[in-house]
């Protein structure tokens, strides 16, 4: 199902947080869920943009009874500054920052998040949450444009921006011209051929004889490049927009990036707030198939294929850029444009993140910003695409971010386009 308790699998960002904060951080837990405890607590304003996910979510949301307590007060939408508190959500918060993983996982969040799932019919039970551990994984990489693009592995998409790029990898797209038809169709041409070749292999590795090195071959780029079209137009579908996922980017003075992604999948994800816990639950069992014999079939034990792409670019084994967007399906379209503005085009961080995008929805037609030069469109529509016009703020070219670092200088950088609502910082 779509929403309710049986669309969610076991949340995995906590023991994330935990993993990389052990690893790498340079700070205690509580420090870092601080602020997030007063924002729970106190509240903040309601923006224009979760007022609309509120209101577009309202009929089902009023279907799960604490969802609705927090999000509909008085069963209503809540008026754009209105201040939005979430206090069962701040004392989970406090009780991870005090007891760590273990109280979310082992501990007294855990069994009311379970008590809350089995009253509504979930089956998530005590167990599943104990037994839970978040693997440490070898990121997937190619060698574009002299730079090392790393990307998540299934069962993550990552694999399917690192494979446009592969098949770019014989263009001379800087020839082409900055939104140029001439790029726009190269581009588009990539991404049909790689999803249309590798969608279908991205599932859990752990379950599933995955040919990940031969996709990634250069052998296996030049055949895909030789299949480009060029006379006329194709559209492999990308898939619809996801609107609960968030994206940073970071880097420090100690030359450390992060690239960080993590989401409930739709907006308000299943819709329920696991007990009296605060937590909203993600409908992420949506990314299996049933299709029998599908690498990616739901059963026991296994992670469903996701979107999220978090991407890393390096340069002589030191990082430059820190890279990714919301978007669903569409991640890996909006990552591999800003990988080409940044290093086909040479632009810098903001400019990248500004230009116009495009991206193919679940029916492959084409949704082109309407940003981009008339002529563009023009010409694009006389080779065959059937084209969409997309007004400023659409979901289905994400909303990217960067972080970067000038080798030379060592000086910091950072971009957030304004696609949605993204900020970019210094601090």
């Amino acid at each position: 199902p779509m929403r309710g308790p049986l669309s969610s699998t076991i949340p995995g960002c906590v023991d994330g947080w935990c993993r990389a904060l052990e690893k790498f951080g340079t700070q205690h837990l509580d420090q870092i869920l601080a602020p997030a405890i007063v924002l729970a607590e106190e509240g903040f304003c309601v923006y224009p943009k979760l007022r609309t996910h509120i209101e577009e979510s309202a009929s089902f949301l009023c279907e799960f009874p604490k969802a609705a307590e927090i999000f509909l007060p008085g069963g209503r939408v809540p008026e754009e500054g209105e201040v939005l508190r979430q206090p069962d959500l701040a004392r989970s918060l406090r009780a991870i920052a005090e007891g760590g993983r273990d109280a979310f996982y082992r501990g007294e969040i855990g069994r009311r998040m379970v008590n809350g799932l089995k009253a509504l019919g979930g089956f998530m039970s005590t167990q599943d949450l104990s037994s839970y551990r978040s693997l440490e994984v070898e990121p997937l990489s190619v060698e574009y444009r002299g730079y090392d693009v790393y990307q998540m592995p299934p069962n993550s998409w990552g694999l399917l921006h690192l494979l446009q790029l592969q098949v770019l990898e014989g263009f001379d797209l800087a020839s082409l011209g900055v939104g140029s038809p001439g790029l726009l169709h190269v581009q588009m041409e990539a991404q049909r051929i790689a999803f249309a070749e590798a969608r279908d292999f991205i599932a859990d590795p752990d379950h599933s004889d995955l040919p990940v090195n031969r996709l990634l071959s250069l052998e296996f780029a030049e055949g895909l490049r030789n299949r480009i079209c060029f006379d006329g137009a194709d559209g492999a579908p990308a898939g619809g927009p996801r609107a609960d996922t968030s994206y940073l980017a970071t880097a420090d003075e100690k030359g450390t990036m992060v690239s960080l992604i993590q989401s409930v999948f739709q907006v308000f994800g299943s819709g329920v707030v696991a007990g009296d816990t605060g937590i909203v639950m993600n409908d992420r069992l949506m990314g299996f198939t049933l299709e029998e014999g599908h690498a990616n079939v739901l059963a026991p034990g296994k992670r469903p294929a996701h979107t999220l792409s978090p991407a890393l670019i390096c340069k002589d084994g030191l990082p430059r850029f820190a890279l990714g967007s919301p978007g669903g399906a569409a991640q890996t379209v909006t990552a591999t444009q800003i990988t080409c503005n940044l290093l086909d085009f040479l632009l810098s961080p903001q400019e990248a993140v500004e230009l116009p995008r495009w991206s193919v929805d679940e029916k492959g037609r084409l949704g082109i910003e309407e940003t981009f030069p008339p002529e563009t469109c023009r010409l694009l529509a006389e080779t065959g695409y059937e084209i969409s016009s997309l007004p400023a703020g659409a979901l289905l070219p994400g909303s990217a971010k960067v972080a970067a670092i000038d080798p030379h200088t060592g000086t910091l950088m950072a971009a957030a386009d304004g696609r949605r609502d993204g900020y970019a910082l210094g601090l």
